[in-house]
């Protein structure tokens, strides 16, 4: 019997530890974006009625909406720009423990300025852990799964907004019927949230690890650019389609639900009949769609994703009966899935491993403008022009941006292995 290596049963050792933490970390991450994301389904359905119950016009929610993205907006670069140089999992862990400092404030909130300061809090949150969570995610998996695993971390933020409003909801229905009123089942959601989010703070602050720091010298997976600035300087096409689809999703988000009850029904549990089904779909198509883009290539599916998705948009206004928005927004669902996991894993294609949190920052400042930009202009049009303009604003928009996709200066050839770049260390063939 030959003798074994002892140096190659160590390496041996340390490669499977080191991919049991990989193993172990992906799955942290999307614990997180699950956890952190359950108020969402809440604020899209009920933060404009309870917004609207306190006094506010279309305009005032649009703000309210846009402010959550507005103060940190400018912070966003220099958090990616920090993660590359102090890691991400001491921004990943800030960012939950400033979820749990917003939600609380939401819990103890009954005025419409603490609601103001509550989407500053919870917006500085989301860019402490969503670009440090990106650009790890991006670490740990090679360029061949990168769509696969940013389709399932999206899938698991949108499944976390419908199971935690799923969660919500019933409280709020419940205090209501109880004579206690919206608020009481408000802050009892908020409350709920609260908790949980502690919970996985703790779970991340055991379990999340990070790999060494050797992918600084990784290449970008597309023949883009020689030096890190070049890569960099690739990213601004792209950015600029970032910050129209967002700015689209941003117009109608506030108007929806005032939609719905101004021109069809004022029935909650009718509304909220008609938002399952995109609901639904953004909690399960993401993940699969993005393995798509994976397949057959990011800015084919981008492009497909963004035209459907106008086309759809410009028929909203015209539908005369409720049921079919529901269809329509879950066809929407669809081709909104399709882009965004196709575009996030595209700006980890375009930069190597030393730029990528820079560049998720730079992806996220897009993003974080357009989500700025989309509410005010859709609650003014709403407000000012037609209820129905937002989503003609929608047809525009979304076309142009699937146009500038085709036109993306971007060589699409992958170069080098099949995997694109050298994966990290813990890398996993599992991930997706």
């Amino acid at each position: 019997m030959a003798a074994s290596n002892p140096e190659l049963d160590a390496d041996t050792a340390r490669d499977l530890s080191a991919r049991a933490a990989g193993g172990t970390t992906l799955e942290t991450l999307y614990r997180a974006a699950f956890i952190a994301s359950c108020p969402v389904g809440l604020f899209l359905f009920f933060l404009p009625l309870y917004s609207q119950a306190l006094g506010a016009s279309a305009t005032e929610i649009g703000e309210l909406f846009a402010v959550f993205a507005l103060v940190p907006i400018l912070a966003r670069p220099l958090v990616g720009r920090g993660t590359d140089r102090y890691g991400r999992r001491p921004f990943i862990l800030a960012g939950l423990s400033l979820f749990v400092v917003a939600w609380a404030l939401y819990a103890a909130s009954a005025q419409i300025n603490i609601l103001f300061i509550a989407r500053i809090v919870e917006g500085s949150a989301a860019a402490l852990l969503l670009i440090p969570a990106y650009a790890l995610l991006t670490d740990l998996v090679p360029a061949a799964g990168r769509g696969a695993a940013i389709g399932r971390f999206q899938s698991m933020i949108n499944l976390g907004a419908f199971i935690g409003g799923g969660i919500g909801f019933p409280l709020l229905f419940a205090a209501e019927h109880f004579g206690h009123g919206i608020v009481a089942g408000w802050r009892l959601a908020f409350c709920f949230y609260t908790v949980a989010t502690i919970i996985m703070f703790v779970m991340a602050h055991r379990h999340l690890h990070e790999p060494p720091r050797q992918l600084k010298e990784a290449p970008p997976a597309l023949a883009v650019a020689t030096t890190p600035r070049a890569s960099l300087r690739a990213l601004a096409p792209l950015l600029v389609i970032c910050l129209g689809t967002s700015t689209a999703n941003g117009v109608t988000q506030p108007i929806l639900t005032l939609y719905l009850r101004d021109h069809f029904t004022s029935n909650l549990a009718v509304i909220l009949l008609v938002f399952t089904p995109a609901a639904l779909v953004y909690g399960i198509a993401p993940a699969p769609l993005g393995q798509l883009s994976d397949r057959i290539g990011r800015r084919r599916l981008m492009a497909i994703g963004l035209a459907a998705a106008g086309a759809v948009a410009a028929l909203f206004p015209l539908v005369p009966h409720v049921a079919l928005l529901g269809i329509l927004w879950a066809i929407e669902a669809v081709c909104i899935s399709a882009a965004v996991p196709a575009e996030g894993a595209l700006v980890a294609d375009i930069t190597g491993g030393a730029q990528r949190g820079t560049a998720y920052g730079l992806y996220s400042f897009a993003i974080g403008t357009g989500a700025t930009l989309g509410p005010l202009l859709g609650g003014w049009a709403y407000d000012q022009l037609d209820p129905t303009a937002p989503f003609y604003l929608n047809a525009i928009i979304l076309p142009l941006s699937a146009l500038l996709v085709v036109l993306l200066p971007i060589e699409a050839r992958r170069t080098g292995s099949r995997h694109g770049v050298t994966p990290a260390p813990i890398a996993l063939e599992n991930a997706e």
